[in-house]
C-alpha cells in the first residue's frame, strides 16, 4: 500500500504528538527533557534511514549548533534547548518526499526540486502543532534562507531571518560539506579548512557573519573525545555477548 504526501505528513505529526504526550505523562519533570530529546533523536534517525548517507547528520548538526549558541550572548538556556530540538528535527518534513527524489544522484528539477524545498515548510508545521516542540518551529521554517534572499522556501533575507535559523543554516551546511554525499560525483568530502574558507568568503552576504565567526571558533577549539551514542539495544547486545 502506498500513501500520499499529505498522509505521510499526518502520520509524522501524529507520531510526534503521541511521543510527546507519552513523555509528559510517564516521566517526572526532571527527566522529561532528556526523554523528549531521546524521542527526537529516534525520530531523526527514522527520517535519516531513508537517506543512508544522512545517518547521524541531525545529531552532529545539533551538537555543533548548541556549541555555537553557547558561545553567543544572544541565547537564554531555554532558547538553546529550542535550537537543539530544531537541529535534531530540521529534516522531519522529508517524511513526505519520495525515496527516489531523496536518493537521486542527479540534480533535482521541477517537481522534485519543489518537493525538496517544501520539506522545510512541512517540517515547521509539524513541530508547530506539538506544544513541547513548537518553540523549534520558527527556526526550522527559516533555516534554509540566505541573507541575499536566494534561499527557500519563503525567500526571506537579511534581518527578516531569525538569528537561530541563521545559526542552524551554517551548522547544517558545514556538517553536510564535511560529510559524504550521494549527489557528489567524485565522492569528495571538503576538509574543515576549505569549508571554513567557503563560509568566510560568503559571510555577510549569504551567511550571517557572526554565525560564521562562531563556527570558526568551534573548529579551532581542540575536540573532546566523542560522546557515546545512546543505544539501549547496542548496550544490551554488548553485555550479553
Amino acid at each position: 500500500m502506498t500513501i500520499t504526501f499529505e498522509q505521510a505528513v499526518d502520520i509524522a505529526a501524529i507520531a510526534i504528538v503521541v511521543l510527546a504526550f507519552f513523555v509528559a505523562f510517564i516521566y517526572p519533570p526532571l527527566m522529561m527533557r532528556r526523554a523528549i530529546k531521546q524521542s527526537c533523536i529516534a525520530l531523526a534517525r527514522a527520517v535519516e534511514s531513508r537517506e543512508p548517507y544522512q545517518l547521524g547528520h541531525s545529531e552532529r548538526t545539533a551538537e555543533l549548533v548548541v556549541a555555537m549558541a553557547r558561545r553567543s550572548v544572544r541565547f537564554a538556556p531555554w532558547q538553546i534547548w529550542d535550537l537543539e530540538i530544531a537541529a535534531l528535527l530540521h529534516m522531519i518534513g522529508k517524511v513526505g518526499v519520495a525515496h527516489g527524489t531523496l536518493n537521486s544522484e542527479l540534480p533535482p528539477a521541477g517537481r522534485e526540486l519543489f518537493a525538496l524545498h517544501e520539506y522545510v515548510r512541512i517540517g515547521a508545521e509539524i513541530l508547530a502543532a506539538v506544544p513541547p516542540l513548537s518553540g523549534a518551529a520558527v527556526t526550522v521554517a527559516y533555516h534554509r534562507e540566505y541573507l541575499d534572499g536566494a534561499g527557500y522556501p519563503f525567500g526571506r533575507y537579511g534581518d527578516g531571518i531569525p538569528f537561530g535559523a541563521r545559526l542552524l543554516c551554517v551548522a547544517t551546511e558545514f556538517v553536510a560539506m564535511t560529510s559524504p554525499r550521494v549527489y557528489r560525483a567524485d565522492g569528495a568530502v571538503m576538509d574543515t579548512a576549505d569549508a571554513l574558507e567557503y563560509f568566510s568568503q560568503r559571510a555577510g552576504q549569504v551567511y550571517d557573519a557572526e554565525a560564521v565567526e562562531l563556527l570558526a571558533r568551534i573548529c579551532q577549539t581542540p575536540r573532546r573525545p566523542a560522546k557515546k551514542v545512546f543505544s539501549p539495544l547496542a548496550d544490551r547486545l554488548r553485555t550479553t555477548s
